[in-house]
C-alpha cells in the first residue's frame, strides 16, 4: 500500500483541494469582482496556481523518504488543517466584493470602503457607476427557468459556449491521464523505485503551465488560450494512442508517450483546466 501512496495522495488531495467547488468556482468569481478590469484575468488564474502548488506539495511529501510510509498517513491526511485554520482566521476579515455589495445588498457606503480597501489609486466613482449602469440593464432581464433560457435566442451563443466547454473539459480524458501516468512511465523503462519523483515532475509542469496561462491570458485572451490548450491536447491525446499500440514493436514509443503525457498536462494546464470556470463566469457577465 504504501507503493500506491504517492499517487493516491495526488489523487485524493486533488479531489479534495480542485473539486469541491469553493476553490474552482467561488474564488475566481470573488477575485474576478474584486478586481481591477486589466487584472481580472488574471487574478482569476492565480487559484490554479497555488492548486498546482498544493499538488506538487503533496506529491513530494506523499514520496516513502518523507510522508509516504503507510504509517504516516494520519499525519499526511491532518496536514491541511494548516491552510484551512489560516482561512478560517483571515477570511473573516476580508470585505465583501464591491460588486456583490452594490448590486445585491445596495450598500452604497460599503461598497465605497471596499473598493477603497481593494484600491490603491483608482477612479472609484467611475467603477461605482459602471456598476450602477450595469444594474440598471440588469433589472430590466427576467428572471429565466432553465427550459425558457435554452429557447431564448438572445443568449444562445453564451449557453453554447458554457456546455461545449464543460462537455470538452469532461471529455478531456485528463483523469484518465492522471490514473495511467504511473502505468505509462512504467512501460517506458522507467524504474519502479523512480516512478513517484517522475510523477512529482508532472506537478512542476502543472506549475509552469499554469504560470505561462496566467501571464499570458491579457495579452492572449482566453480563447486562444482555451483553443491552444485543447488542440495541444486532441494532438498528444491521438500521439499517446498510437504509441501506446506501436510501443510493442518499436521500443522508443515508449519515450514519446512519456513525452505526450506531459504535453496532455501542459496542454490542460494552460487552457481548459484553469479558464473554465473563469470563462463560464465571463461568459455570464456578458
Amino acid at each position: 500500500m504504501s507503493n500506491l501512496f504517492p499517487f493516491s495522495s495526488k489523487m485524493s488531495f486533488k479531489a479534495a483541494i480542485t473539486h469541491f467547488g469553493i476553490s474552482l468556482s467561488v474564488v475566481p468569481m470573488y477575485l474576478g469582482e474584486i478586481a481591477p478590469k486589466n487584472l481580472r484575468g488574471f487574478l482569476g488564474l492565480v487559484p490554479s496556481i497555488f492548486i498546482g502548488t498544493g499538488v506538487f506539495t503533496a506529491q513530494i511529501l506523499g514520496l516513502h523518504e518523507l510522508l509516504g510510509k503507510e504509517e504516516y498517513w494520519p499525519l499526511f491526511l491532518s496536514v491541511v488543517v494548516v491552510p484551512t485554520f489560516i482561512q478560517f482566521m483571515l477570511l473573516p476579515w476580508f470585505p465583501e466584493s464591491p460588486r456583490y455589495l452594490l448590486m445585491e445588498k445596495q450598500n452604497v457606503h460599503a461598497t465605497i470602503t471596499a473598493l477603497k480597501w481593494y484600491r490603491a489609486k483608482c477612479n472609484i466613482q467611475a467603477e461605482i457607476e459602471e456598476m450602477q449602469e450595469e444594474q440598471r440593464s440588469l433589472s430590466s432581464v427576467e428572471t429565466l427557468s432553465v427550459w425558457k433560457l435554452l429557447q431564448d435566442k438572445t443568449v444562445r451563443w453564451q449557453v453554447l459556449t458554457v456546455v461545449v466547454i464543460n462537455i470538452g473539459m469532461q471529455l478531456s480524458g485528463i483523469d484518465a491521464i492522471w490514473f495511467y501516468t504511473n502505468d505509462i512511465f512504467e512501460n517506458a523503462g522507467i524504474p519502479a523505485p523512480e516512478i513517484p519523483y517522475t510523477t512529482a515532475g508532472t506537478g512542476i509542469i502543472e506549475i509552469i503551465a499554469g504560470l505561462i496561462g496566467c501571464f499570458s491570458i491579457e495579452r492572449l485572451g482566453r480563447r486562444p488560450l482555451m483553443i491552444g490548450g485543447f488542440a495541444m491536447m486532441g494532438i498528444c491525446s491521438a500521439g499517446i494512442t498510437v504509441t501506446l499500440i506501436l510501443q510493442v514493436h518499436l521500443p522508443f514509443m515508449r519515450y514519446i508517450s512519456v513525452c505526450c503525457v506531459v504535453g496532455i498536462i501542459a496542454g490542460f494546464c494552460i487552457g481548459p483546466g484553469k479558464l473554465l470556470y473563469t470563462a463560464c463566469y465571463r461568459t455570464h457577465l456578458l
